[in-house]
């Protein structure tokens, strides 16, 4: 699989964690996939190793995570869908300059 980083505004992008689903994970592009499928978030899980995403930041101000160069700010995360509505939720984005 070739996986590469994800960046947004010149932002590099770690992770995501949306808000009311149960994942933290990974955010990378899949060079394999179409568009817009190639986004993906993965989610720890065995049965759906990763999910396809759209990113937008929808805050401005920044949070410092523990003073380890890893920050995290408010953002708009679609699930995309194939053959199905987008789902839409907000959450957090965890990235580094």
């Amino acid at each position: 699989m070739n996986n590469n980083l994800l960046y947004i505004d010149g932002l590099k992008i770690i992770s995501a964690k949306p808000n009311e689903w149960d994942i933290h994970g990974s955010v990378y592009i899949d060079n394999t996939l179409p568009e817009p499928f190639n986004v993906r978030l993965e989610t720890g899980q065995n049965a759906i190793k990763s999910l396809a995403v759209n990113i937008k930041f929808s805050g401005r101000k920044e949070y410092d995570v523990k003073y380890t160069y890893i920050y995290k700010r408010r953002a708009k995360i679609t699930f995309v869908g194939d053959c199905e509505p987008d789902v839409v939720t907000r959450g957090f984005v965890y990235y580094s300059y």
